[in-house]
């Protein structure tokens, strides 16, 4: 059942985000991640990247 736009705004209004930030900078750092996604980088876009070193993180 969908919340109502009233219900959520209430529950948004008793977050305290700065603290959840902050924890999830904290499980981060200590190593607790929660989904890791990976995808497989096709045979054309890696020369396409080679090509393009600016691209690439590094």
């Amino acid at each position: 059942m969908r919340k109502l736009g009233k219900d959520i705004l209430a529950g948004d209004a008793r977050r305290d985000i700065g603290a959840e930030v902050l924890q999830a900078i904290r499980d981060i750092k200590a190593g607790k991640t929660g989904r890791v996604f990976r995808l497989d980088v096709t045979q054309s876009t890696e020369a396409s990247l080679k090509q393009r070193p600016s691209l690439t993180r590094g």
